[in-house]
């Protein structure tokens, strides 16, 4: 219901991927170009964040999808990832992929040798299962909003 709703569950989700750091195996499709990572979480956003401004984007009208893929399970990278996020330096870190895309499928994902057939994942604070494969796909321009006129 709030950014700061948000916020908690990202830090929540981060101390949980560190209190059992399994690694996910994913295969993502992106703009078509096949992707395979080994890492803990990947975040999908509604256009990409602003530099130093996590949850925040620079603009909600670019038309893209965000894809951050955090490389890293060992506790002292993890920290300092943590560290970086908080000052506003993510953007730097070695710890984490961004890519930018209009269609992101993930096709597949296991963990631990076996194969999964849902994904359990955040979406605006809340938990959802879904089942494999998913297509994300932005629509620019679709939502129209209304906004009042200026008093200035």
């Amino acid at each position: 219901s709030s950014r700061l709703t948000k916020i908690l569950g990202g830090v929540r989700a981060f101390f949980a991927a560190l209190a059992d750091p399994s690694r996910l195996r994913l295969l993502l499709s992106v703009d078509g170009a096949p992707n395979a990572f080994k890492c803990p979480a990947v975040v999908i956003t509604n256009n990409l964040y602003g530099k130093g401004h996590i949850p925040f984007q620079d603009r909600l009208d670019e038309g893209v999808l965000g894809l951050y893929v955090v490389k890293t399970v060992d506790l002292l990278p993890a920290l300092s990832m943590a560290r970086d996020l908080a000052l506003g330096n993510w953007q730097d870190s070695p710890h984490v992929t961004t890519l930018r895309a209009r269609i992101i499928d993930i096709v597949k994902l296991s963990s631990r040798f076996r194969r999964r057939r849902h994904i359990t994942a955040s979406v605006d604070g809340e938990l959802e299962t879904y089942s494999l494969p998913i297509r994300l796909e932005i629509k620019p321009r679709v939502l129209r909003l209304l906004k009042p006129v200026s008093l200035a």
